[in-house]
């Protein structure tokens, strides 16, 4: 799951809640944006946009997946982030970058 403050910062727009999938369908992302209107962005597409945002802010990813686990390597710190999905793990690894930020 995203964080309203990354999904914010990535979509450029105010987000109040990010929801839990419906029926666990984790293909998409829904939340509601503060002016009360609802939304949803595919789960992949969301992650392309979560490693822009990381490529702008001069942080570079390398995707390694295996069976069980995707590591996102983010070049410009050294740390690999791990994760069972490749967004998830692209989400992890802008959450800590987020949380790091000077």
């Amino acid at each position: 799951m995203i964080s309203k403050k990354l999904l914010s910062a990535v979509l450029g727009e105010k987000i109040s809640v990010v929801k839990k999938p419906y029926r666990d369908i984790k293909q998409y992302v829904y939340y509601d944006c503060v002016d009360k209107t609802e939304k949803s962005i595919n789960t992949h597409e969301l992650a392309h946009k979560c490693k822009e945002w990381a490529l702008g802010g001069g942080h570079i990813f390398n995707v390694q997946m295996s069976d069980d686990i995707t590591l996102v390597y983010i070049g410009s710190i050294g740390k690999d982030i791990g994760a069972p999905s490749e967004p998830e793990a692209i989400f992890k690894a802008c959450e800590w970058i987020m949380e790091h930020k000077q």
